[in-house]
């Protein structure tokens, strides 16, 4: 008695779908990827995530056909780690890690460097040049001219090439002028401060 067996042999040969993807996993793979700014501010490392990170980083080229999706994104230890998926028909390949270092900026913000402003002249002791006045003398006194009447005004306007310094909210009733001084950033006037 003869027996036919039948061997469904499994080609080790990828197809031609299989060895596109793969030509382009290995491109992915070999790309240097680098952060275009790898010097951020922490506002700017909290905007990137896994939809924008590629739109933040120098040599990603799209091939046309393929799909990408990035997974296993990660921000930790000021690093983005994630891998990229391509596919194109039914065949899905993932790329190796990609590790992107950055450095967070210390830079203060302005809102923080306006408060320290405010704090310094908070903690000023200002003086009248002169503390006997007629009663013309206080009439004629307003908050656009306050300042002349203040012995050490240049104290206060001390950065005057990054802010704007106006007398505001005054007042000269019971034999007291009192006031507040708005402080105004010249490089963005929408932020201000007032002091004491």
């Amino acid at each position: 008695i003869t027996r036919q067996f039948e061997l469904n042999v499994k080609s080790d040969q990828l197809s031609p779908e299989e060895v596109e993807m793969q030509n382009e996993i290995n491109r992915i793979n070999s790309l240097s990827l680098s952060l275009k700014n790898p010097i951020l501010t922490q506002q700017e490392v909290n905007n990137i995530n896994q939809s924008n990170i590629l739109e933040n980083v120098n040599e990603w080229v799209e091939t046309p056909g393929f799909a990408y999706e990035i997974i296993d994104f990660n921000n930790s230890n000021n690093r983005f780690t994630f891998k990229i998926k391509a596919s194109k028909a039914n065949v899905i390949k993932t790329s190796n890690l990609f590790t992107l270092s950055y450095q967070i900026k210390s830079e203060q913000t302005e809102q923080d460097l306006l408060q320290q402003e405010i704090n310094r002249i908070n903690n000023l002791p200002l003086h009248l040049v002169n503390n006997t006045f007629s009663q013309q003398e206080i009439d004629q006194i307003n908050a656009s001219n306050f300042a002349n009447n203040l012995s050490n005004w240049n104290l206060v306007t001390s950065n005057s090439s990054k802010y704007n310094y106006e007398i505001t909210s005054f007042d000269k009733t019971n034999n007291k002028f009192t006031f507040n001084i708005q402080v105004t950033l010249i490089s963005n006037p929408s932020i201000s401060q007032t002091s004491n």
